[in-house]
């Protein structure tokens, strides 16, 4: 399920006259994925295609990661994570939060990378500023205890028109988007804790599965 993205693609001009037109998508092996099987290929991949994007797959495990000259070819990020858990998963989130700054853009599937069980945690800091940079803030309360779980809002134009949502939901992630800068596709609350915040603002109950600025993939060229 897409947590967030940030996916209008890049509009600057390289010095060679020419646009970024690859997406670097990173799953990690250990984590049942494979470039052949992961979130994006099975759902992204021919969106991108479509629009003229050449997408490539990295097992986010294999070190050193890309240097800065090795990037300008790319236009975006994309992580398929399924837990997120992976060795050294400072050093990727860092890594990821410089090309944010770098100016690419970022799409996040699943989770963000996280230590792998009984190895100290990555910097919440570094996570917290991924999140800000797509104008999201996360907060306590994640659960995929689906009986807990109901849908609270969805985008009916671009949400169910091919098939319905898994019932009941898969996971809640209590995500709060700034309403100025993001789009709610679909939203989820907790039953057992109505009042818990996590909304946008406007005052709706529970946490929030968020996505930033959604408008598919933008031609090249074209926000």
């Amino acid at each position: 399920m897409v947590l967030c993205a940030s996916i209008c693609l890049a509009e600057d001009v390289s010095a060679s006259g020419s646009l970024p037109r690859h997406i670097l998508v990173f799953y990690i092996g250990g984590d049942d994925q494979s470039a052949d099987d992961n979130f994006f290929r099975n759902g992204l991949q021919m969106v991108a295609n479509y629009y003229g994007y050449l997408v490539e797959y990295r097992d986010a495990r294999i070190r050193p990661l890309p240097r800065p000259e090795e990037m300008k070819e790319y236009a975006a990020v994309a992580t398929t994570f399924y837990s997120g858990a992976m060795p050294a998963p400072d050093t990727f989130n860092e890594w990821l939060l410089a090309q944010s700054v770098a100016g690419k853009k970022l799409m996040i599937l699943g989770s963000l990378a996280s230590a792998l069980p009984g190895e100290p945690q990555e910097k919440a800091s570094t996570v917290d500023r991924i999140y800000a940079r797509l104008g999201l803030e996360s907060r306590p309360g994640y659960t995929t205890v689906r009986s807990l779980l109901r849908y609270a809002n969805q985008d009916e134009q671009l949400v169910g028109f091919e098939r319905s949502l898994p019932q009941p939901p898969i996971l809640y992630a209590n995500i709060n988007a700034d309403p100025d800068t993001t789009r709610t596709l679909v939203s989820v609350e907790r039953t057992d804790k109505p009042g818990d915040p996590g909304g946008n603002g406007g005052g709706q109950p529970g946490g929030q599965l968020r996505s930033h600025r959604i408008s598919g993939l933008g031609r090249p060229g074209n926000a």
